[in-house]
């Protein structure tokens, strides 16, 4: 599946024809292609290197990158994922 090419089409199809009532979106979000260009597009922003609020790098979720990406389209599939809350920072 390209789903750069999904995308752009949705995307027009959208815009075309705001009226437009899409199915099933969600099931994209744990398709294995659409997961594998999530990653490829989070693993490339600044920062990516530095451990997030979990406290766990990229270097040891990429040792197992297929399983990780398989326990969370499993988890995306049966509804059970929940995300952690993102990082605070408190400005006095």
């Amino acid at each position: 599946m390209d789903v750069g090419e999904l995308q752009r089409k949705l995307s027009q199809r959208a815009i075309g024809e705001p009226q437009h009532r899409f199915g099933d979106l969600y099931s994209l979000l744990a398709h294995p292609d659409w997961l594998a260009k999530a990653y490829d597009r989070v693993k490339t922003n600044t920062g990516s290197q530095t451990p997030g609020v979990d406290g766990v790098t990229r270097t040891p979720f990429e040792a197992n990158l297929e399983g990780h990406l398989e326990t969370l389209r499993q988890e995306l599939k049966s509804g059970t994922f929940h995300p952690l809350p993102v990082r605070r920072v408190t400005i006095e």
